[in-house]
């Protein structure tokens, strides 16, 4: 019961629209009447508020005065072990949103670059995998369901290519690890990259 009253709290304070990151007082949020003054009180000196403000203060970044669109690439490496199995390399999460989570290795498409070209550059940066050209990525498709990325409104290029063995990786840049993990068993994912990667498998 506790758990889903901080559950409340964080939802109402995450969502309030009036809300000025940090600066209201628990007893300005208990006085709009959802919650006792001592319950906010006890939440906003839990990790759980910490975390929240820390997201709010980062999704700020992404934030704009017209909407617009922010693009990203990610790559699905995949390779095979030596049981011959298919197996996909992923990153965990060095940042937020999602910190701590499995992910595809991508990010943001600089200016003037093309998603193609950001691809094999956040690989490379993420990971340490490097390849000579971008002829071997494949499109497996443009993802931008609204909500996907809570940043804000994010359109992604995911593009795949299978390498021979499997390449040295290790976690660099926004990475903290990178990890081959077997395609068939694959760990809680980040984002949207679970239905990104069953794409992917509908093709192979």
């Amino acid at each position: 019961m506790a758990q889903l009253v901080e559950q409340r709290i964080r939802n109402a304070w995450v969502l309030s629209s009036s809300l000025s990151i940090g600066s209201a007082s628990p007893r300005s949020f208990a006085e709009r009447g959802l919650f006792s003054y001592a319950r906010v009180r006890k939440f906003i000196c839990t990790k759980s508020y910490f975390r929240e403000v820390a997201t709010l203060h980062f999704c700020k970044m992404y934030q704009y005065q017209y909407p617009r669109p922010a693009y990203t690439a990610d790559v699905l490496l995949v390779s095979h072990d030596e049981n011959s199995r298919s197996v996909l390399l992923l990153i965990k999460r060095g940042g937020e949103p999602f910190r701590g989570s499995w992910a595809l290795p991508g990010g943001f498409v600089d200016e003037g670059e093309t998603s193609i070209s950001a691809a094999r550059r956040e690989l490379q940066e993420e990971t340490g995998v490097s390849l000579d050209t971008t002829d071997g990525l494949k499109l497996v498709g443009v993802y931008d369901s609204p909500g996907r990325d809570p940043r804000g409104w994010t359109i992604s290029a995911a593009y795949t290519i299978t390498l021979p063995g499997m390449p040295l990786a290790v976690g660099a840049d926004d990475a903290a690890e990178a990890k081959w993990f077997p395609l068939s068993e694959l760990p809680p994912l980040a984002f949207d990259h679970a239905r990104i990667i069953a794409d992917l498998k509908a093709r192979l």
